[in-house]
């Protein structure tokens, strides 16, 4: 009878254990525990590959189930291989190898443990292997004997403890008995290397190298314990990265090329704004790899990764399939990835994660991720692109490398380049001194903008202000080149071209769930047979073959010689021609659109992965974001029903319209987006990540908040904790709704206070004014939002900018004391926190909670954090100086001047008070008392300031 309350099955069992392992821990124990962390990881992961489930491991030994005895004996072969390859590394006295058995057998299953006489057997079968070797019970081998091409000995039937019949036991002694030997495949690489590099010698021979940034977690003290190589390769170590725990800390990493990132990070995630040159990079790097004979690139387009596919059969049909659909026609090779995998030869460059088509997108990530976890061990390497706002950490583990603007120099660079003659007059005309000519500049730091503006120029002589009419005027460019190479007979109106394309697009962007590469067929089922220009005028014949064609010449969009698909040739020409049909649309249809989950209880659940500290995703974008900003750049002065309409639905994609569009909306609209995005981020049922993107996009538009002061009235409160809390007495003060934010500390740097010795104590000269000319994250992506409050300031440096406040404006600022930063906080009861005596985690930015930001956010973004005296930000966010020496003896003397020249000179402790995001609850306590040196460190410092009522 079963026994009752236990799941039993049958299945076959994976029992290995080291052979010698005593005598390697006594010799070493800590290479030993790091080399076997390392294996068994290489072992877990191969099993994984065969189906197959790690189900204990204890010690040296490791334990696996497998619904088939035939995926269990593959696998064990393979990690033998494996092993021995691994091995090959060490020392002959550190050499590590495993003995393996294998049965089939009943167990009893127990929250996912198995027991019984199957796993015993298997036990007992491995004692029986050599090392390094693998024996099977002879119900195994009944299974595989004819499925298997290995040789096996039968080593007769054994007695085995505690089984009380004798088990047949057979040696595999030849894993390769009937393998057929490995092809040649060197011509035929080669032939692919050559292939691939003239597909791109063209272009590579006006590239210019694309920087990058990233960070790196480096250790300031010994582990504790080892860490696998997984581990290693795949923690957390994005940009975006700030609070790493104990005993460790963030190194932020300049790249000059996208080239040194993939030599020094084997796994690559590559972030940039849309053109930013991120496929082009791509294209590099394979023409780069195309003469490196350690690595054999594969270049694919993710946006031909459906769900009809599994992920090898993608690889194999971009890799191997023909030609003229546009693929790598090496379909030898592409048969052979099984073996370049084990060899740890490919580079695979998937482009374009947001073109993936969205049905099963989450599914196909999942499936992405596990395959670069489990090959990148055995020496592979990936780089994965993706649009920056489209990416929401699908790949998390990966190395965050994001696409900096062109500098400059990489500007004049990319000039010489295509306007070898005429590019000193482009170079003049980007960087005319008046503000509408500095934005040309700033658009020019987009690669593919800057190839726009380039094609203009040498057209026009002139460039437009506008990215929308830039947009316009290239493709009216594009199609007059087409004009040029085409038969009369052949030739179809520009317009009525361009009417046709902006359908297609349309429809192309609506059922995105395609991806941005379509079948020829699907996109002439959408495309217009007629196009009518003008309603006074009768419809024109618009053949979809034969505007396919023109676009093709035109270079708007490409198909393989096949004509089997057809996609923009870049994404952003797609998103304009859309753009341009999205403005003959009632902008109330659109709003599906443009659906934001504002709310806190439509936002989908984002769960932090393990060891991830970047910043908290943006809410997930619509797909849309960039034809609306095009739309509303190509929107008549002031036609305002999209705008109005837009609000209502997604104000932070209303205000990135303002800011990107370079739209012509008179002050009313640009007051009317302000006014809902501050709305948007007073509201505390608004989605936590939306209150930040409508924060950060408010910054860039002109927080009007900034600046603000409250009035502290005067009289007694509580201040302290414990026996050493205590009443005092304080005269009224205005005190700093928020910290000091970036856009007003920037002002003190554009003055040259860095420069300017009057303002900074001889201490803060001598160690901070005359060494630096900004702070020390200035330039760091992640804190230099304007409405984000400052950090990493230094003691120093808050004094130095109260100094030249105070001058340049004619009124008296300065740091506060501990008295009244304290009684700002908590009022006059003494109020653990701002809101009260219970800690909250929604009210403030902390390390705390489902919902860690994992950065400081633009301020006054927690409505229900701000103290009895409205006062926000005064826990979490940023540490904030205050003037006070440490430690200031309680009962607190209010009296004693702490701005006075005499207080602030020297080098002695300072008092910062509020806690930060990357620290806990325990000290974002209104009454927690912080130290530090005055010339500062890392993110922490900040400050609030203080004047007279």
């Amino acid at each position: 009878m079963a026994q009752e309350g236990f799941k039993r099955k049958l299945t076959a069992i994976l029992s290995a254990d080291v052979v010698g392992y005593s005598r390697l821990m006594g010799d070493d124990e800590e290479a030993t525990i790091r080399t076997l962390t390392n294996y068994l990881e290489a072992m877990g992961n191969l099993i994984l590959h065969h189906r197959g489930r790690v189900v204990d491991t204890t010690g040296d030994n490791l334990l696996a189930d497998f619904t088939s005895a035939v995926d269990a004996v593959n696998c064990a072969v393979e990690i033998q291989k494996d092993l021995a390859e691994r091995n090959t590394e060490l020392a002959d006295f550190r050499k590590m190898e495993f003995r393996i058995g294998v049965n089939v057998g009943d167990v009893v299953e127990e929250e996912g443990r198995i027991y019984g006489d199957g796993v015993n057997i298997a036990a007992r079968v491995e004692g029986l292997a050599n090392a390094g070797g693998i024996c099977i019970s002879g119900r195994v081998y009944d299974h595989v004997e004819n499925k298997l091409e290995y040789e096996y000995e039968f080593l007769g039937e054994q007695k085995v403890k505690n089984i009380t019949r004798p088990v047949r036991v057979y040696r595999i002694f030849s894993f390769l008995r009937a393998a057929a030997q490995a092809p040649d495949l060197s011509q035929l690489e080669l032939d692919y290397r050559e292939r691939l590099k003239a597909r791109y010698a063209e272009e590579a021979a006006y590239y210019v190298p694309l920087a990058g940034e990233t960070t790196e977690v480096i250790t300031t003290q010994p582990a504790k314990a080892p860490r696998t190589a997984r581990r290693r390769r795949s923690r957390a170590k994005f940009e975006y990265q700030e609070w790493i725990p104990t005993g460790e800390d963030v190194k932020h990493v300049k790249l000059e090329s996208l080239r040194e990132a993939v030599d020094k990070y084997p796994c690559v995630i590559l972030l940039g704004d849309p053109g930013c040159g991120k496929t082009t990079a791509l294209e590099y790097l394979a023409y780069q790899f195309s003469d490196q004979p350690d690595k054999l690139p594969v270049f694919l387009h993710l946006s031909e990764f459906d769900s009809s596919l599994s992920l090898e059969d993608f690889i194999i049909q971009g890799w191997g399939g023909l030609l003229e659909a546009g693929h790598w026609g090496a379909k030898e090779l592409a048969a052979n990835m099984e073996e370049y995998l084990k060899a740890g030869k490919l580079l695979f460059l998937f482009d374009a994660l947001n073109e993936m088509p969205l049905k099963g997108y989450r599914e196909r990530c999942s499936v992405l991720r596990r395959f670069i976890d489990q090959r990148s061990v055995q020496g592979n390497r990936f780089l994965v692109t993706c649009r920056i706002l489209d990416y929401s950490e699908e790949l998390s583990g990966l190395q965050r490398v994001e696409v900096q603007p062109l500098s400059d120099d990489k500007i004049q660079q990319f000039l010489k380049n295509e306007l070898p003659g005429e590019w000193p007059s482009l170079w003049q005309t980007l960087t005319q001194s008046d503000d509408s000519q500095y934005r040309l500049l700033e658009m020019a730091r987009n690669p593919y903008m800057l190839t726009v503006m380039i094609d203009v120029f040498e057209e026009d002589s002139q460039l437009s202000q506008n990215r929308a009419d830039l947009m316009q005027r290239f493709t009216q460019i594009l199609l007059g080149w087409s004009k040029v190479k085409c038969t009369p007979d052949q030739w179809i109106d520009a317009d009525m071209q361009f009417e046709a394309l902006s359908v297609m697009a349309f429809e192309m962007q609506a059922r995105s769930g395609f991806g941005t590469k379509v079948k020829t067929e699907q996109v002439k089922a959408v495309m217009p047979n007629k196009v009518q220009l003008d309603p006074n005028w009768p419809s024109q014949p618009t053949p979809p073959d034969q505007i396919l064609s023109l676009a093709v010449s035109a270079k708007i969009i490409e198909m393989p010689v096949d004509r089997s698909t057809v996609r923009f040739y870049h994404q952003i020409l797609q998103e304009y021609f859309a753009a341009y049909q999205m403005l003959k649309w009632d902008s109330n249809d659109l709003a599906d659109l443009w659906y934001l989950p504002l709310l806190e209880t439509e936002m989908p659940l984002w769960v932090r992965p393990e060891n991830n500290y970047e910043p908290l995703p943006p809410p997930p974008p619509t797909g849309w974001e960039e034809t609306t900003i095009i739309a509303t750049g190509l929107a008549p002065e002031n036609k305002t029903q999209l705008i109005h309409t837009l609000l209502q639905f997604n104000p932070v994609l209303a205000g990135r319209c303002l800011l990107q569009g370079q739209s012509r909306f008179d002050s009313a609209i640009r007051q009317a987006v302000i006014d809902r995005l501050l709305l948007t981020i007073a509201n505390p049922e608004v989605a936590l990540r939306v209150r930040i993107a409508a924060g950060e996009v408010l910054g860039h538009l002109g927080d009007p908040r900034l600046g603000q002061m409250v009035v502290i009235p005067a009289g007694k409160f509580l201040m302290g904790e414990g026996r050493e809390q205590h009443e005092l007495f304080l005269p009224e003060y205005q005190l700093g709704k928020y910290p000091v934010t970036n856009a007003e500390y920037a002002r003190f740097i554009e003055a040259g206070g860095y420069q300017d010795k009057r303002w900074w104590t001889e201490a803060g000269w001598q160690e901070v004014g005359q060494r630096q000319n900004e702070p020390r994250y200035w330039q760091d992506a992640r804190f230099n939002k304007p409405n984000q409050s400052a950090i990493g300031l230094s003691w120093y440096e808050c004094v130095a900018y109260c100094r030249w406040l105070s001058t340049e404006t004619g009124q008296l600022y300065r740091l506060t004391t501990e008295a009244e930063w304290e009684k700002g906080a908590r009022g006059v009861e003494g109020g653990v926190y701002p809101w009260g005596n219970e800690f909250e985690v929604n009210r403030l930015n902390a390390r705390e909670g489902d919902q860690k930001v994992c950065t400081n956010t633009p301020v006054g973004i927690y409505p229900t954090g701000v103290s009895p005296f409205g006062l926000f930000d005064c826990a979490g966010n940023v540490w904030e100086w205050c003037a006070t020496r440490w430690k200031k003896p309680f009962p607190y003397d209010a009296y004693q001047n702490e701005w006075r020249a005499e207080y602030l000179e020297g080098r002695n402790l300072r008092v910062l008070r509020g806690g930060s995001w990357n620290y806990k609850a325990e000290v974002t306590r209104c009454g927690y008392r912080f130290k530090f040196q005055p010339y500062g460190w890392s993110d922490r410092g900040g400050c609030r300031l203080v004047s007279p009522a």
